[in-house]
């Protein structure tokens, strides 16, 4: 079966009979065949998958689910989590937690994991590495480190405003201010302000946006 469409209609059919172990071998063919497509690979992947589910094969369920999920795909993280005992879980989270963390990248599957199982030490940890989440992660670490989100925050905008150079970048700011303002009290907010139109009071297109802001 050389072409795709091709093995995936010869898939479906062994599906309608229930011939799940010819659907595996299908897909193990399609897989070798179309290593370097990633698209149509994962396609194989997820019909193997389905396969396995309706042959209650749970130790094949639990590999290719795990392969999922370290390709960043959260769908297959429930169903994962599922196939295992509470206490067995926690040694498999804690692999894939700490997969992701080797890595110097952001991910959203790993943010999605940690909201999730409600793990705020470690999700303050992220936030700390890359200041720039905490514009969309602020609302699930704030109960837990208040201070410490007020911290990034603040962090992130100075940084932000060290590089800024035109009116794009200035009114960026700005904007994180307003989000901000949801965190810090209204003191805390305008100290920044201030503390910004001193620092940076020799350009006044930043002072400018500066005094946009509604407190």
């Amino acid at each position: 079966l050389q072409y795709s469409e091709f093995r995936e209609k010869a898939i479906q059919h062994a599906f309608h009979l229930c011939e799940y172990e010819k659907v595996i071998k299908l897909c193990l063919d399609g897989e070798q065949q179309d290593k370097n497509a990633l698209g149509i690979l994962k396609k194989w992947k997820t019909y193997r998958y389905e396969a396995y589910e309706n042959l209650g094969d749970i130790e094949n369920q639990r590999k290719l689910g795990l392969a999922f999920v370290l390709k960043d795909d959260f769908t297959y993280y429930e169903k994962l989590k599922v196939l295992y005992d509470p206490s067995s879980w926690l040694e498999i989270r804690e692999h894939i937690l700490s997969t992701f963390e080797s890595t110097a990248y952001r991910s959203h599957m790993y943010e999605s994991i940690l909201i999730l199982e409600r793990l705020p030490n470690k999700l303050l940890a992220y936030c700390q590495k890359h200041p720039a989440t905490i514009l969309y992660l602020y609302e699930s670490l704030l109960p837990d480190y208040p201070s410490e989100t007020h911290q990034i925050f603040i962090t992130h905008m100075q940084d932000l405003a060290q590089v800024a150079r035109d009116r794009k970048m200035y009114k960026n700011i700005c904007q994180i201010i307003q989000t901000y303002q949801r965190v810090g009290d209204e003191k805390l907010v305008r100290e920044f302000i201030e503390k910004l139109k001193q620092t940076y009071h020799n350009r006044p297109a930043f002072l400018d946006e500066l005094g946009k802001i509604n407190n």
